[in-house]
Parts: structure tokens; C-alpha cells; sequence
């Protein structure tokens, strides 16, 4: 007959169960406690960004003109015919750039406004792209610089506008009734210089936080699999 063994043969004495788990649960309670600063870290920058960025616009008191005057809005389409993981084409969702294409939809400077999904994120891009389906592209009139519209569309409330449903969406009839302040291109680009300026030092704090996140991650997941598998000793 043949006898088998019990897992609990392979297992380590109780006593040493429990003086892992409290020593993970300390130590990965420390790290828990850096990720969670980290985090709190990230939205105090957003914030700032945020806010920055809108009391530089609410300081505009120049008359305000309906979005649809000053562009034209476009649909995306399916790129499922276009897609090509070789292309040199940017495809945009409301995330941003989740594949590559080799035909475009549209060459030139404009701002991505989400249609469905996640609808609060415009975009700023500038040459060659394809929009997929959930997602609106503009034609800049003449005078308008692109990344100045992008930088004022980011101040857009878009919870008061999109539709309360379990997927969210906006229309272009009721983004091109938004009014924004029509100011006089080289103050534009003034404004967004600034605004290029400014946002980019936080972006790149931004961008710090996150990496300094991603590396306590893998500190966390390393010092779990170390202990368990016995690579490290316990204190």
C-alpha cells in the first residue's frame, strides 16, 4: 500500500509560521506605509497642477466664445484595418497611445476630447495619429494654438456634462457649446509656454513618485519571496 506524505510535512514548525508572518507583517507594513506617502505625494501634485493651471485661465477676462467656433470636431474610427505593430503611427484611446498604426486619420496639431469611457482626459497631439472610435479629434481654426486649447480644456468640469450612466460619454454638440476665453494667439502661446513650463517640473516629480512607487513594489514582492522560500533569514 502506498503511504503518502502530509503537506504539513513539508511545512515549517508553527512557531516558525508565525515568526515570518510577524516579520513580514512588520516589514511590509513599513513599506506599505512609504507607498501609501507616495500615493498621497502623487495627488498633492495633481492638485497643484490642477489648480495651477486653472487660476492661470480663471485670471483671463477676455470675452468667451463657444468651443464649436474655433473647431471642428471629428469622430475616430475602428483602426482593427490599419493596426500594425511595425507602423510609425500613433493610435490614441482616451488613455492615450495603446497601438500603432500604418495609415493615418488625420495629420496636423489638435486636442483629443473622449467620447466614451474615460472622458476626462483631452489630449495634445501634433502630426500624424489615428483616434479610435470612443474618442473625438478637432481641426484648429486659424489662431488657435493647440496646446494652449489642451491646457484650457484640462479646467473643463467634465462631471457636470457627461451622461450618469455606468459608461460615461460626451457629445460634440455639448463639449462645442463650452466657452472659453478667445485671447490673441501670441498670448496663447505665451500662456502655454508657461503652462508648458511650469506643469512640466511637476510632471517630472510626478514621474519620480511613480518610479520611487514601482521600486517599493518590487521591494515588497522581493522581500516576500525571499523569506518564504528561505533565500532570507528571519530577524
Amino acid at each position: 500500500m502506498t503511504s503518502y506524505l502530509s503537506p504539513a510535512a513539508f511545512l515549517p514548525q508553527v512557531d516558525t509560521q508565525r515568526a515570518i508572518a510577524d516579520y513580514l507583517d512588520r516589514e511590509t507594513g513599513e513599506i506599505d506605509t512609504m507607498i501609501a506617502k507616495m500615493d498621497e505625494l502623487a495627488e498633492t501634485l495633481e492638485l497643484r497642477r490642477r489648480t495651477f493651471i486653472e487660476d492661470v485661465f480663471a485670471a483671463i477676462t477676455s470675452p468667451k466664445v463657444a468651443l464649436h467656433h474655433v473647431v471642428k470636431f471629428r469622430s475616430g474610427q475602428d483602426y482593427k484595418r490599419v493596426s500594425d505593430e511595425s507602423g510609425d503611427v500613433p493610435v490614441y484611446g482616451s488613455g492615450g497611445i495603446f497601438a500603432t498604426a500604418n495609415d493615418y486619420l488625420y495629420h496636423g496639431e489638435s486636442v483629443l476630447f473622449g467620447r466614451k469611457g474615460t472622458v476626462d482626459r483631452p489630449l495634445h497631439v501634433n502630426g500624424r495619429f489615428w483616434t479610435i472610435d470612443t474618442m473625438f479629434y478637432t481641426e484648429l481654426s486659424e489662431g488657435i494654438c493647440g496646446r494652449w486649447l489642451y491646457y484650457w480644456a484640462t479646467t473643463i468640469p467634465f462631471s457636470l456634462y457627461s451622461t450618469d450612466t455606468a459608461l460615461p460619454s460626451m457629445t460634440s454638440s455639448t463639449l462645442g457649446r463650452l466657452k472659453l476665453p478667445l485671447i490673441d494667439p501670441t498670448e496663447q502661446r505665451r500662456i502655454a509656454d508657461h503652462l508648458d513650463e511650469v506643469t512640466g517640473k511637476i510632471d517630472a516629480m510626478l514621474a519620480k513618485v511613480a518610479e520611487l512607487k514601482s521600486l517599493l513594489i518590487e521591494r515588497r514582492a522581493a522581500l516576500i519571496t525571499d523569506v518564504v522560500t528561505g533565500r532570507k533569514a528571519v530577524a
